[in-house]
């Protein structure tokens, strides 16, 4: 990736910074945004990046810093970074899928089973998304991996 967002905010506890910071962490993995830190967000350069960070400006302090890496070295320094965050993400769902597979080989708490399964669907879509995102070939074919496995214990607990 060439050109790289990072956001900073600081939103007030008040509902309408409860809001708007709900509505912008529901939408940051659609973005391809990466936490780097509490209330720090690292993602590629798009238009939706930046005008998400112009909506949390209207209710507290958002900084934006924009980067345009010039070498190659740079570029495959910063990408690096923002994938080995993805891995993170991709081996959270795996762990998740390992203890949804025992559950279901006991055949005991199906039913918390199924539960967890529905929130590592919404983690592996946050992962698929932020590596769509960079176009991450690697990683993309892990999550087609495990999108397989996703789809069979769906069938498996019947949702």
């Amino acid at each position: 990736v060439d050109n790289w967002i990072l956001i900073t905010y600081d939103l007030p506890v008040t509902k309408e910074g409860n809001e708007i910071r709900f509505k912008f962490l529901r939408m940051a993995p659609r973005l391809g945004a990466m936490m780097h830190t509490r209330s720090v967000y690292f993602m590629p350069q798009t238009p939706a990046a930046e005008q998400a960070a112009v909506e949390l400006s209207k209710v507290g302090k958002v900084f934006v810093w924009t980067s345009e890496m010039k070498s190659e070295e740079q570029k495959k320094e910063l990408t690096g970074l923002y994938d080995a965050r993805v891995w993170v993400e991709v081996n959270r769902v795996e762990k998740r899928l390992e203890k949804i597979q025992q559950r279901i080989l006991d055949g005991k708490k199906l039913g918390f089973a199924s539960r967890m399964l529905d929130k590592t669907i919404r983690l592996f879509n946050d992962a698929f998304f932020a590596a769509g995102m960079r176009g991450s070939v690697e990683i993309l074919g892990r999550l087609q991996e495990l999108r397989k496995q996703i789809e069979q214990y769906q069938l498996e607990l019947g949702g």
